[in-house]
């Protein structure tokens, strides 16, 4: 009779395993675009200001995509990414890490759920720096074209 139910457990889990996977709530096989971003904060009486700025336009695996990072608490940096499709505006959801000064900082922003730039997408990145009363302290903004 145990051996039975074990069965029927490990059944069901496979089988809630597949649904899953067949059903497009978790690709882990797919790969999504982001735009990597690489920049050098300077801070200068209290106001920031990007010293030099890479955008590399790449593709990670599903379960390494930007997921909404949120920093514990301020200061932030806040990144994200919008583009205009078929006069349809796409805007992609705030990544937050941790400001700690003056620095070099990496993070990865993405675009929403099922949406994949074509060649000659406008990309609009705008990245704020947020102090600890959550005020902004610093911006970039930067118009591109995906590749």
């Amino acid at each position: 009779m145990k051996k039975v139910k074990t069965r029927n457990t490990i059944f069901l889990l496979v089988l809630f395993i597949f649904a899953i996977f067949t059903s497009g709530c978790l690709n882990a096989l797919q790969d999504v675009p982001v735009i990597k971003i690489n920049i050098v904060f300077v801070e200068k009486q209290g106001i920031v200001e990007a010293e030099g700025y890479t955008f590399t336009q790449d593709n990670v695996s599903y379960i390494n995509r930007p997921k909404r990072v949120q920093a514990e608490s301020f200061p932030a940096i806040s990144a994200r990414v919008t583009t205009v499709r078929d006069n349809q505006t796409l805007i992609g959801p705030w990544e937050i890490i941790p400001y700690k000064g003056s620095g070099n900082y990496s993070l990865n922003i993405g675009f929403g759920e099922n949406y994949h730039p074509i060649h000659g997408d406008p990309m609009h990145i705008s990245i704020i720096v947020i102090d600890k009363d959550g005020q902004r302290i610093g911006y970039v903004i930067k118009d591109i074209m995906w590749q």
